[in-house]
């Protein structure tokens, strides 16, 4: 396998981790002063907190390395922008609206369509911010192209 491909699931993973814990921890302090680490209906399947815990890392790291490894979409010359980012959004919804189904982020009837709303949002924010980046980095390299 590519080291290349290691690399960036390793980072995504990591990433993941980090973005849902972090998350987490400012879901919980918007519901009250005490931290709970996991949906309700999620933590009670277990045993113990800290398997549960431990298990919601792995589905982070596996969500966060499944969104890096959907970036190589964007690698394939063959697609063209709108392909290729339908394709990205394709793999990353799966990925998250997966993770919520299993970690139970979702209540009954009531949260999937404003969790779906705020992914979309979301989402969209992100390309906007990736396309102007890189449009800004085009320019740059055609300046330097032709004030040579």
């Amino acid at each position: 396998m590519n080291t290349s491909i290691l690399t960036r699931a390793g980072v995504g993973a990591m990433g993941g981790v980090t973005i849902g814990s972090v998350i987490s921890l400012l879901v919980s302090s918007m519901k009250g002063a005490d931290y709970l680490p996991g949906a309700p209906g999620f933590l009670e399947g277990f045993a113990n907190e800290n398997t549960a815990v431990l298990i919601q890392f792995i589905v982070y790291a596996l969500l966060g390395a499944v969104c890096a490894l959907a970036a190589m979409v964007y690698d394939a010359e063959r697609l063209s922008i709108a392909a290729a980012s339908l394709t990205h959004l394709g793999i990353v919804a799966l990925g998250v609206f997966g993770a919520g189904w299993y970690l139970q982020w979702f209540l009954p009837g009531r949260t999937l369509l404003g969790f779906a709303i705020t992914f979309l949002i979301a989402y969209a924010l992100m390309w906007v911010g990736g396309w102007l980046y890189y449009r800004q980095q085009i320019s740059q390299v055609n300046e330097g192209i032709t004030s040579r």
